[in-house]
């Protein structure tokens, strides 16, 4: 088996059928196979999965869930369950738009085996609009973790892996909804990131998705990830760590702020523990932070704000994407 692809859904009976059959219609000289782990759906997503693996037997890979493991825990048992040398992923509300994803990604792997990492550009659908832009591109095509640790700059459903065991997964991965970027950084860990310029998939933007609406929440993962990341790496990976360590505090005293926003008082218990993590954690893997510069850095504290450049670009990429079709837009 060259590629396992993952796809974890629940409920998403509106959107599996067109995920699953994107997968479907890759046109490899390779053998792949689809991993569907339905994470104990409620609506008609686990038979919709069930209809489409008697289509297509030799493909997919089913796995229903009586119980809700949540979306970290489905992944990794969904992991356990590939024998690819390569996994690639794509969730089951987002899907595939060209035909030659997999054989491009796996072309470009097969050829540099010091690349551990493959990704891509991606389109963003947003549904309620209907409307669309572009992702990003990354400074540099080809770059390793210490970049990686600057910010998570691999969507998803682009990814592909040289597949480490699930063994070499650690236990911390199930516990952050964020998992996505632990296992982009623990592959860049053990070799070289590479972006490819295609557009070749479509990510669908919820309204209810981890970074829409909930500000505080984001703060909360953000730090959370960061905190599990410098834990693991601090020995193996100093560099990294170091930028980690950076992006933790500022996100650490982010957060700290908000809360002092939300509840107008310093009793907080929530405020109190993230005190004591950013103590704890700086003296730990870095300087050691006191207490007194810590409120100094929460009440001078203010949120970025986008400079009219920024603005300006993003209105000319919006304007471009809305006019013109992704596949020309991408190329400009």
């Amino acid at each position: 088996m060259m590629v396992s692809v993952i796809m974890i859904t629940y409920n998403q009976e509106k959107f599996i059928e067109k995920a699953v059959r994107s997968v479907m219609a890759q046109r490899t000289d390779f053998a792949f196979e689809l991993v569907i782990a339905d994470d104990a759906s409620k609506d008609s997503t686990p038979a919709i999965c069930r209809r489409l693996s008697a289509e297509f037997p030799d493909k997919i890979k089913l796995i229903t869930r009586s119980n809700n493991l949540g979306a970290s825990g489905n992944y990794l048992d969904a992991w356990s369950r590939c024998s690819g040398k390569y996994v690639a992923i794509c969730e089951g509300d987002d899907w595939w738009i060209t035909t030659d994803k997999l054989a491009r990604q796996v072309e470009y792997m097969e050829e540099h085996p010091e690349c551990t990492v493959c990704f891509h550009r991606v389109a963003n659908y947003y549904p309620a609009k209907h409307n669309w832009s572009l992702c990003g591109k990354p400074a540099s095509y080809d770059f390793g973790l210490t970049e990686l640790a600057k910010g998570n700059i691999i969507t998803n459903l682009s990814v592909m892996y040289r597949a480490i065991r699930r063994e070499d997964i650690p236990e911390w991965v199930n516990e952050t909804p964020l998992f996505d970027y632990a296992m982009h950084s623990l592959h860049a860990a053990r070799g070289r990131v590479h972006f490819m310029p295609a557009v070749m998939a479509a990510y669908r933007k919820h309204s209810y998705g981890i970074w829409s609406g909930d500000a505080l929440r984001a703060r909360r993962l953000a730090t959370q990830i960061r905190r599990l990341l410098i834990g693991h790496f601090h020995e193996s990976h100093p560099e990294a760590t170091a930028v980690w360590l950076g992006k933790y505090y500022e996100n650490a005293i982010a957060l700290c702020a908000a809360l002092l926003r939300q509840n107008n008082a310093n009793d907080n218990k929530e405020y109190d523990k993230v005190i004591e993590e950013i103590k704890e954690t700086t003296a730990k893997y870095g300087r050691p932070v006191g207490e007194d510069e810590i409120h100094r850095a929460i009440e001078s504290y203010s949120p970025p704000k986008e400079t009219a450049g920024q603005r300006t670009k993003r209105y000319i990429a919006r304007s471009i994407t809305k006019l013109l079709p992704i596949s020309l837009a991408a190329k400009l």
